[in-house]
């Protein structure tokens, strides 16, 4: 299709020096790919990944490393369904907060970055409006649901990791929008890469205390304590005398940082982690 519409605006496709598609394996595939299969009549036309989708695809392999952060996009999504599947309970929503929940999407990041942003300026009254669905609804499920929720998005753990995700997110989310203008060049792309990649390391070394205090105040807004439940630690059963025990990690704080923030950006930290086929397209377009 590609070859015939080049055709029909008369643009020889033997003069074309260059490709560029997303990093989807149907586009990008070495051996059957759309760039793959436009190589053959034409070698010199060089494939260059998209470093937008690149930039969004490390963030996503980051964050399937943590329980805490996957799990909090699915409670995102539940919020985003209970409001949304009721013309009531969306007017009770829009009654307390100024901004309405956005639904994500598995392949669009920025809408990641806009689910959140309620949340995190707004829990407050996303948490009335879910304990008004509670009070005013007449169906049992409904009503524990709502409970569930309100529970949910009032808790300290709940805050500091819609804090982590929003900080996160908008760095990426703003350098990916820029990265798409077409009036983009690319010396100025390399430093918004180089400027990202440096603020993440940055975000690893202070962010987690930043975190904790913007949380903290999330939970003044609500009235709730910011004290951080730790859940059960779960013991390992040795098979061999000579195993050592394991030794988990005791303080609450501490083991959310490790497990969530830490992993969340060990891509971006630990050399060892940088055999991702993401990070090295991303590291070769960085150079490129």
């Amino acid at each position: 299709m590609i070859l015939n519409r080049l055709e029909e605006l008369k643009i020889p496709f033997e003069d074309c020096r260059g490709q560029s598609y997303d990093n989807g394996a149907n586009m990008s595939r070495k051996n059957k790919g759309v760039q793959a299969r436009l190589l053959e009549p034409n070698p010199r036309g060089l494939f260059v990944s998209c470093v937008g989708h690149a930039l969004n695809l490390v963030v996503a392999d980051a964050a399937k490393g943590s329980v805490d952060a996957t799990s909090y996009f699915g409670i995102l999504q539940k919020l985003y369904n209970l409001f949304s599947v009721s013309t009531q309970r969306w007017a009770s929503l829009k009654k307390h907060a100024n901004i309405t929940l956005k639904m994500w999407s598995e392949t669009r990041w920025e809408s990641k970055s806009n689910s959140v942003e309620p949340l995190r300026y707004q829990a407050s009254a996303v948490r009335e409006a879910l304990i008004e669905v509670r009070h005013h609804t007449k169906d049992s499920v409904i009503k524990i649901e709502a409970q569930s929720m309100s529970e949910e998005v009032r808790s300290y753990r709940f805050s500091i990791c819609t804090v982590v995700w929003y900080d996160i997110l908008n760095q990426t989310h703003h350098v990916s929008k820029l990265m798409q203008s077409p009036n983009m060049h690319v010396d100025v792309e390399v430093n918004l890469l180089k400027k990202t990649e440096r603020g993440l390391l940055n975000y690893r070394a202070t962010g987690f205390a930043s975190a904790q205090m913007s949380a903290k105040d999330m939970c003044e807004d609500m009235n709730v304590e910011a004290v951080l439940q730790q859940k059960r630690l779960r013991s390992t059963k040795r098979h061999f005398s000579y195993e050592l025990f394991d030794e988990p990690l005791s303080d609450a704080l501490k083991k959310l940082e490790v497990t969530f923030l830490m992993l969340l950006l060990m891509l971006q930290c630990l050399p060892s982690k940088r055999d991702s086929p993401h990070w090295k397209m991303w590291e070769r377009n960085l150079k490129y």
